[in-house]
């Protein structure tokens, strides 16, 4: 895993990417689209990846989500 380069999360140790439940915003139930719009005639570019494994990063809690799930509380919309 040495090669995922160094992360901190809230001030850690290089590399601890572990998250407590107060780094989260709670969202409630996952809610899914029955029917998710699909442009059957879209094109797509390749991506470069922009992040290659040498790529130094670190991990921020700013917009950490965090959804309920399982079929007794998603809801399809």
């Amino acid at each position: 895993m040495s090669d995922l380069g160094e992360s901190q999360v809230g001030g850690g140790a290089p590399g601890n990417v572990f998250y407590s439940p107060q780094q989260f915003n709670h969202k409630g139930a996952l809610k899914i689209q029955k029917q998710a719009p699909v442009d059957v005639n879209a094109v797509f570019q390749d991506d470069k990846d922009t992040n290659p494994v040498n790529a130094k990063f670190q991990f921020t809690d700013q917009s950490n989500e965090v959804y309920d799930i399982g079929s007794e509380v998603e809801q399809v919309i």
